[in-house]
């Protein structure tokens, strides 16, 4: 029997680990989640949890309109300007801080 290719061992492990946190995010989150996993090691996807599970699921999403689609969806550009807003914030909040305990060992002098 001939070895089995590296990456194939790896995109195996990778997918095992992936089902397991959609499995522990549905569980703890409780919401309902789903997987479609496509490759090209063999002719059929795998889902988790099941084809009969998925299709509530699927069935929910397509019925939602674009707009509640799309209301939490982040592109790139919206992300890099989410974090600079939060890393501007925390920056204010780090200054206002070090301007306080400034004024604090002032008055201790």
């Amino acid at each position: 029997m001939g070895r089995i290719p590296r990456k194939k061992v790896t995109f195996h492990r990778r997918k095992q680990s992936l089902m397991k946190k959609a499995s522990e995010l549905s569980t703890l989150c409780g919401i309902d989640a789903c997987a479609i996993i496509s490759n090209s090691y063999e002719d059929q996807h795998e889902v988790w949890p099941s084809n009969e599970e998925i299709q509530p699921i699927l069935s929910r999403f397509r019925n939602l309109s674009e707009m509640e689609k799309g209301k939490n969806k982040v592109d790139d550009v919206r992300f890099v300007q989410l974090r600079i807003d939060k890393a501007k914030n925390q920056l204010q909040k780090l200054c206002k801080a070090v301007r306080e305990q400034e004024i604090i060992d002032r008055c201790h002098v």
